[in-house]
């Protein structure tokens, strides 16, 4: 098996599978889904999931009409992660916690006011 791997300031190429490192441990991962359209890893390790506190995440944004809990994440044992299929573009997005509670994304290098006095985090897919 041969792998191509370039490695520049922020991403690997690895034959054709980029990963964008939007943070110093977990990186967002994209694959081509089809044109227009990259399959994203969204990654979340918060306060309180080691002791229960933290009992469902999910990921609401502009790609999916900010619904609160259309788009879960499965925890797998030290982590929640899923990968969803959004087109490219920029986004504006949130975790929501056990359905009510916002937050950023704690590793997103980009993030912007919300206009309401909280914070969205922001992924931009190429």
């Amino acid at each position: 098996m041969h792998f191509i791997l370039r490695a520049c300031r922020n991403f690997l190429l690895l034959n054709s599978i980029l990963v964008l490192f939007l943070s110093d441990c977990v990186p967002l991962s994209l694959t081509g889904q089809g044109w227009g359209q990259q399959g994203v890893l969204f990654v979340y390790q918060g306060a309180g999931q080691r002791t229960g506190q933290v009992r469902s995440v999910c990921v609401s944004g502009v790609f999916n009409g900010w619904a609160a809990d259309q788009d879960c994440l499965r925890f797998t044992g030290s982590r929640w992660e899923a990968i969803l299929s959004i087109p490219s573009g920029r986004y504006a997005y949130v975790f929501v916690i056990n359905g009510d509670q916002l937050r950023p994304d704690p590793r997103a290098l980009l993030q912007e006011d919300d206009g309401f006095g909280g914070v969205n985090s922001i992924l931009v897919v190429p």
